[in-house]
């Protein structure tokens, strides 16, 4: 395997405000939870945010790139996190390798569209379990789990569905990616997840939403962005297509239909 480059490309800031305020706001609205998944846990910044809000939760981070991995390990090392190297899908298996997916005959340069269906060089090697099948043989099931998979989550999922075990996460803090290849996956995941949880309202894409609805009437000459109405948020850009769109993907808190 050639040695991962990635990290070149991949710049977290592991003390970052963003991951304290999003899991300041998870933890208005959710019961402090005992036990933490952090599925994609990158160089440790959400797991870090986590312990810092629930100090007595058990968290547990798993990231499938070794380098990486090294690098949220020597993060994480002071802090009682457990850290594993693997990550998930619907199936085991070992060894898989993983690259950047060709666009419109152009790679992409975005980290967080690594696939395991790529045309491009082979960036590494990843060891991948069933969700599903893991879950169901844990000791410690999650109350919260955050889920970070870059298009791996309905696959992800399904498995959870394959062996019942999505009854044992009441709560799920989701990445829903809705660029090229993994449009119709991000589909497929909203509809199942629908079938099991509520969405809980998140206060900073609700503020988005209202701004581009705002702003998404107003007049421009084409390819020329038009002048905002209000300070715009972050995480929203200008296309020259479609006038303002969201540049990030988008984070759902899921709450489990038969919690009470």
């Amino acid at each position: 395997m050639g040695k991962l480059n990635a990290l070149e490309i991949t710049h977290l800031d592991l003390h970052s405000d963003s991951y304290s305020n999003e899991v300041k706001w998870i933890s208005r609205v959710i019961p402090e939870p005992s036990v933490c998944y952090d599925l994609g846990a990158n160089v440790g910044g959400f797991s870090l945010a986590m312990h810092k809000r629930w100090p007595n939760a058990k968290i547990y981070a798993y990231e499938p790139f070794t380098e990486t991995y090294k690098k949220l390990q020597s993060n994480l090392l002071p802090h009682p996190i457990e850290c594993f190297n693997i990550g998930f899908s619907d199936e085991t298996k070992t060894n898989v390798a993983v690259g950047l997916p060709t666009i419109s005959d152009e790679k992409t340069h975005n980290f967080g569209r690594i696939t395991t269906e790529f045309n491009s060089d082979v960036l590494g090697e990843i060891n991948l379990f069933s969700f599903g099948e893991y879950l169901k043989a844990a000791q410690h099931k999650p109350d919260f789990m955050k889920v970070d998979i870059e298009g791996h989550e309905f696959k992800v999922f399904s498995s959870a569905v394959e062996f019942n075990v999505l009854k044992d996460i009441p709560f799920l803090y989701v990445e829903i990616n809705n660029h090229y290849n993994t449009k119709k996956s991000a589909q497929a995941t909203k509809q199942l997840l629908s079938e099991y949880y509520d969405i809980i309202e998140n206060p900073y894409t609700i503020a988005k939403n209202e701004w581009l609805l705002a702003n998404r009437t107003k007049k421009s000459e084409f390819g020329t962005p038009s002048i905002p109405s209000g300070l715009k948020p972050k995480g929203i850009r200008w296309d020259s297509i479609n006038g303002w769109v969201y540049n990030t993907p988008i984070n759902i808190l899921y709450k489990l239909k038969s919690f009470k």
